[in-house]
């Protein structure tokens, strides 16, 4: 077992941002709406570009889930959310 004075805290990572940082990326215009991006984990990560066949997939997927959560439970559509202090992802449909 270690002593508390071996136990050394967890190296930060510059190149990490948090959700804070991301949004105030694109209220200072570094980032903007043309710029396809979610941040996972801290990390910036491009977003692949629609597409016909995934944005029907995406809508037949919205409407089954739709149906079958009826009024217990809200569908969004590529709504993002903060998953966390590190996360603010954009699925395609979330429950």
């Amino acid at each position: 077992m270690q002593s508390r004075s071996e136990i050394t805290p967890p190296q930060l990572d510059p190149r990490r941002i948090s959700v804070e940082c991301f949004l105030h990326l694109f209220e200072e215009g570094a980032l903007g709406d043309e710029d396809r991006v979610e941040l996972l984990e801290g990390v910036i990560v491009a977003v692949t570009p629609p597409n016909p066949s995934h944005d029907e997939a995406v809508t037949v997927f919205t409407y089954a889930l739709m149906r079958a959560c009826e009024e217990r439970a809200v569908v969004r559509t590529q709504c993002s959310f903060v998953a966390s202090k590190w996360s603010l992802p954009q699925p395609d449909v979330a429950v």
